[in-house]
């Protein structure tokens, strides 16, 4: 390890991280941007599900909300993630604390510091939501179909 460092070399070093830096916001910056579109793609589905009380959730994640759209959730601290629509921010709800009033955070400094595919991954499975719900009722309604017939065949056979 060398430990005999010149000052040359640190202001090097330091010139590649704030480059480095620089097209790191960048790249938040272009991330913030496309979740937008998507949101602007997306917002007559949005609208549609918050006007008839949808829950919103996420394919990797087995937590709810009625926020919006779900972008991650910290395990550790238990936090879900949500895009509120209506004020363009993203929530942070405290899943131990339920009942207290959500933090808000620019969507900027989210995909600074969370996963920029977790949140695509919430948004875009808003696009098929209903069929899902179409398709565990579908799925529910045979099962209850299914029991009826075999308990009614049984009291009809004793009658």
């Amino acid at each position: 390890m060398k430990i005999r460092i010149t000052e040359e070399e640190l202001k090097s070093k330091e010139e590649k991280i704030k480059e480095l830096r620089e097209t790191n916001e960048s790249y938040v910056s272009e991330m913030v941007k496309l979740y937008k579109a998507y949101l602007k793609e997306l917002n007559t589905v949005i609208e549609f599900l918050k006007e008839r009380n949808y829950y919103f959730e996420h394919p990797d994640l087995n937590e709810i909300t009625t926020i919006g759209p779900i972008l991650g959730k910290n395990k550790q601290k238990n936090i879900l993630y949500a895009y509120d629509v209506k004020d363009g921010w993203v929530k942070e709800i405290n899943m131990y604390q339920k009942d207290e009033e959500p933090k808000r955070m620019p969507l900027h400094k989210f995909f600074a510091l969370y996963n920029f595919e977790d949140a695509m991954k919430g948004l875009l499975s808003l696009v098929d939501r209903q069929d899902k719900i179409i398709s565990q009722f579908e799925e529910e309604n045979n099962i209850l179909m299914a029991q009826i017939k075999n308990y009614g065949k049984i009291i009809e056979e004793n009658s």
